[in-house]
């Protein structure tokens, strides 16, 4: 097989695990080793797609979002050659944004980190040392201690209670009552608020994650009407994985 037609039928190829690909693709993908600017080309056509696809990892797209479209793309489809033809690559561009706007506009941003918790985030990580009290103890058996300072309702999800409390305080942000501990040596600082006196609302046993700024990311839970939160430094990321693993 010559390069042109190689490169006719590579461009509309699609590799996935554990699929075998069929016996043209085979062909065109032997003749790979005979022009050093088609393997160039396929690898990089190899990666976009990877990126594509870890982009859309995990999307679930909403039923009636599907068939409002299907016939565009069954339209779009019978007038083109391959997935990588310019009618079919206008429809799917447009297909992905559009699903993903309203995706994120009417189905509850579900992956959002709360605007309002950014800002607690931000007044958390302002305070100083001469704000805190010395604790010493477990942060899971600071509730008491907070109680008898006037605040009620500390938590701190399974995971995070064994780690030493080297400090902690009740503080005021926008105008509203927060605990807040300095834990494992620095390492983190837990947030605890009332969500609704904050504005803050969060599906039960969902944890969301972001970048704060300056080097610094939360992750921030809800249980009844409080919101747990901790701050570390690093990415959302490393924010998300130090929560989910319960900081273990």
């Amino acid at each position: 097989m010559n390069e042109r037609a190689a490169r006719k039928i590579l461009v509309c190829h699609l590799e996935q695990p554990f699929v075998d690909p069929p016996p043209r693709v085979e062909k065109a993908l032997k003749a790979i080793s005979n022009s050093k600017a088609l393997e160039e080309d396929y690898k990089k056509q190899l990666q976009l797609d990877k990126q594509a696809l870890d982009a859309l990892e995990g999307v679930q797209v909403p039923d009636e979002i599907v068939a409002m479209f299907a016939s565009k793309i069954e339209s779009a489809a019978s007038k083109s050659t391959g997935v990588r033809n310019p009618a079919m690559i206008s429809v799917g561009i447009g297909f992905v944004l559009l699903v993903a706007l309203l995706v994120w506009n009417f189905l509850g941003r579900p992956a959002a980190f709360p605007p309002d918790a950014l800002e607690v985030a931000e007044s958390a990580l302002k305070l100083d040392g001469a704000t805190f009290e010395d604790a010493g103890i477990p942060a899971g058996e600071l509730a008491d201690w907070f109680v008898l300072r006037g605040f009620e309702g500390f938590f701190v999800p399974k995971g995070m209670e064994d780690m030493q409390a080297d400090s902690a305080a009740i503080v005021k942000i926008k105008n509203q009552s927060a605990a807040i501990v300095d834990a494992g040596e620095g390492s983190a600082r837990f947030v605890v608020f009332g969500s609704d006196a904050l504005g803050v609302s969060i599906p039960p046993g969902e944890w969301r994650a972001a970048d704060i700024g300056g080097g610094s990311a939360g992750a921030i839970r809800q249980q009844d009407d409080t919101c747990f939160m901790v701050l570390i430094k690093g990415s959302a990321a490393d924010a998300s994985d130090f929560a989910r693993r319960g900081a273990r």
